[in-house]
């Protein structure tokens, strides 16, 4: 993570951010985000399909 605070949005999962709402999601959360399982973030923090 860039920030750590949520201001960058290097850790922005369809509106939720990892360092302020998780790092933990429930399974039910994590499975109703669309890019759950479908893309990473490289070093940078940009997106990158799987």
């Amino acid at each position: 993570m860039k920030c750590g605070v949520g201001v960058c949005g290097s850790c922005d999962l369809s509106g939720k951010t990892c360092c302020r709402d998780g790092p933990v999601f429930s399974g039910e959360v994590a499975l109703g985000l669309p890019e759950f399982g479908k893309q990473k973030r490289d070093a940078t923090g940009r997106p990158e399909r799987l």
